[in-house]
């Protein structure tokens, strides 16, 4: 059974927007492949991360012929305040990925009210034939 909480905001909320600029650290070049993390907060500017650290986050990266997307999704919920952030960045390989801009998008609101998501009502298919989808009665 699925359930969950959904957190209502103010209406009229518009995101913040803006760009992180990347910097090449300073020395001798080192490669930018291959870095590998298990926490998608890590692929962001550590003062991005640093105001969602704790939440809940998400990253995905898509590679196709013509470019390579990364995308990091993250919340955090303090003190009846949601923050979120919505990165993304993109460029022609992984190399040139690692040194692209960040387009953030971000918020931080007031949590005005909860709902508890309710699946009374739901049932499940087959399992055999759509594993994990619901139907409505």
């Amino acid at each position: 059974m699925a359930g969950g909480t959904s957190y209502v905001l103010p209406n009229g909320l518009s995101p913040e927007r803006t760009t992180w600029h990347f910097r090449a650290p300073e020395g001798p070049p080192v490669p930018l492949t291959g870095a590998n993390s298990d926490q998608p907060l890590d692929l962001l500017p550590p003062h991005l991360a640093a105001l969602l650290a704790g939440g809940e986050a998400q990253a995905i990266l898509s590679c196709s012929r013509r470019v390579v997307e990364e995308e990091v999704l993250a919340y955090r919920l303090v003190d009846h305040r949601v923050r979120i952030l919505h990165g993304a960045r993109s460029a022609r390989t992984r190399d040139d990925l690692a040194k692209s801009d960040w387009m953030v998008q971000s918020l931080d609101a007031p949590v005005v009210g909860t709902a508890e998501i309710a699946t009374s009502g739901w049932r499940s298919i087959e399992p055999a034939s759509h594993p994990g989808r619901l139907d409505r009665f």
